[in-house]
């Protein structure tokens, strides 16, 4: 960890934060900020598939309504730190 320049206010922070702490500017070489290799549309179909998957199994069983809604968390979870970033 060390300390850069930011570009837009030429004050100095983490080269690990995702922004400048001083004027906002996101850090696009923060390690945090790469992107993890996946598209949108894998989660929007994992989190559809959970919907389905909890809808099916409140007439079949407890297991699949459990596994239904672990899938949707998931989804769910990825998306909002997808949309973060």
């Amino acid at each position: 960890m060390s300390l850069v320049n930011c570009p837009d206010c030429q004050k100095e922070f983490s080269n690990t934060a995702l922004h400048c702490v001083h004027c906002g500017y996101r850090n696009q070489k923060s390690v945090f900020s790469q992107d993890l290799g996946f598209d949108g549309e894998v989660f929007k179909v994992m989190t559809s598939l959970g919907m389905v998957l909890f809808i099916v199994g409140l007439f079949v069983s407890w297991q699949v309504v459990a596994l239904g809604i672990t899938l949707v968390f998931v989804g769910t979870i990825l998306l909002v730190i997808r949309s973060l970033r």
